[in-house]
């Protein structure tokens, strides 16, 4: 008798949840797998086919294409924020062929309501309202990538979401009593990755918190004294450039100049070379707009708040080039001469003084200069993936390499921090400079997720 009355008991419930959910909503995609990925310009096409058990009025059916990012962040105050941003809304036109003209399904049919979607290029330009800032309205206008949704790893944070979906939602035709009910919601995420034509492809701003030119004093081994000076600087580095696949297309190459002074006219050249090499994955993210590039200013005390977050990756040092010095020479005048502090001018100096200049005693000093180049490779594999580089209104990313020099025996270190962008490369024709031809919603507002309405899954 027990099994009979586990059979009631389920049955009921199946009776139930139809009444609750008296409709069927099926949404397929085109030729989809979950490992696919979507790229500026690319179709997602497919249909939702809708079924009911009995004849379903309804008020709309809306078929749309989202973009969103959602985060969550523990705030000083001990509380949680929970905050979804919607960023782009594409709705499917949908013809009066393709509904009942009645706006009831019937009962025991299948009607089939067929969408495609172009991939858009970049948002609209009312995707974002909240800054007078040309270049970071832009930035926050060019379209991100799907983040925490890959099969490996894409270094971001679990409080940090970008999804990309195909969303159906079917509103039943309110009662006779006027009351509204729950409307009937499927969706399917896709993955996008944004894309650059490679002739587009240009380095970050030459703008960054970490200086690009170091000092320091040289020592040939432990117990010598100083021999010299050391200065190293460099610029930022062409983009590294991705497949769709993940795979390095182009490297870059980043360049170090060199230059030595001797404490004395003659020195030991100093052995100057890469020791080790890491790549950051740099992820920031807030509850609201952000109104900077987190990368490039300081975030600290900044509202509304912004949560760091990197991971590091060791990369192979490939041999570098061998370096070949130049001598160069400086010539300059006794320090007397060059003093001004006092307000004297030239003139102001003895005969004595200036015959002695003029007899050739100007000091020379002799400086040293190389360049080093070191080839940038990504630590690319199935399980770790390289995000392109980005800016939207809520999370950003962004990447820094950590560079090791190693100078003379005693391997002294010189670190440079260096920014490094990537980018995922486009093909195809250029990009339109137009949505296609949907409706797409005019949306800059932070939702918090509370405020949400809790929908059916």
């Amino acid at each position: 008798m027990a099994p009979l009355s586990s059979n009631k008991t389920w049955t009921k419930l199946a009776h139930h949840l139809k009444a609750l959910d008296p409709v069927s909503v099926a949404l397929h995609l085109d030729d989809h797998v979950e490992t696919k990925i979507y790229t500026p310009g690319s179709i997602i096409s497919g249909r939702v086919d809708v079924t009911t058990d009995k004849d379903f009025a309804f008020d709309s059916f809306n078929i749309d294409f989202m973009g969103e990012t959602s985060t969550n962040i523990q705030t000083s105050f001990g509380d949680p924020r929970h905050t979804r941003h919607i960023f782009l809304k594409l709705s499917m036109p949908l013809s009066r062929s393709v509904l009942p003209e009645s706006k009831v399904f019937q009962a025991y049919q299948t009607y089939s309501i067929p969408f495609t979607f172009t991939v858009p290029y970049h948002l609209p330009s009312k995707a974002c309202k909240h800054t007078e800032s040309e270049d970071l309205h832009e930035r926050h206008l060019c379209l991100p990538p799907s983040m925490g949704y890959w099969e490996g790893k894409d270094q971001s944070p679990n409080a940090a979401r970008i999804d990309y979906n195909v969303r159906v939602m079917l509103t039943p035709r309110p009662g006779k009593n006027g009351k509204q009910g729950k409307p009937t919601t499927t969706q399917r995420s896709v993955k996008v990755l944004p894309t650059q034509f490679a002739e587009a492809a240009s380095p970050v701003s030459a703008h960054t918190k970490h200086p690009l030119t170091k000092d320091r004093s040289f020592h040939q081994d432990l117990l010598s004294q100083k021999t010299g000076d050391i200065k190293v600087s460099t610029s930022i580095p062409e983009p590294v450039v991705l497949s769709v696949e993940g795979s390095q297309v182009s490297g870059s190459m980043l360049t170090v100049n060199v230059e030595f002074t001797p404490q004395k006219g003659e020195a030991a050249l100093p052995d100057i070379h890469a020791k080790s090499m890491q790549v950051e994955a740099h992820t920031h993210y807030s509850f609201a707009h952000v109104n900077l590039l987190p990368d490039r200013e300081d975030i600290l005390g900044s509202l509304p708040m912004i949560v760091p977050f990197f991971t590091s990756n060791k990369m192979t040092v490939q041999p570098s080039n061998k370096l070949v010095w130049e001598t160069q020479s400086d010539s300059y005048k006794p320090s007397k001469l060059c003093r001004r502090d006092s307000g004297a001018e030239i003139d102001d100096f003895s005969d004595e003084e200036q015959a002695s200049t003029t007899s050739g005693e100007l000091s020379h000093q002799k400086k040293y200069t190389a360049t080093l180049q070191v080839p940038i490779s990504l630590p690319v594999s199935n399980k770790k993936l390289f995000l392109p580089s980005f800016y939207s209104c809520i999370i950003s990313r962004t990447y820094n390499l950590r560079l090791v020099l190693g100078a003379g025996s005693l391997a002294s270190t010189i670190i440079l921090n260096v920014p490094l962008e990537v980018v995922v490369e486009g093909s195809g024709d250029s990009a339109p400079n137009s949505l296609p031809d949907y409706a797409h919603i005019d949306l800059e507002e932070v939702i918090p997720l509370e405020a949400l309405p809790s929908y059916t899954p």
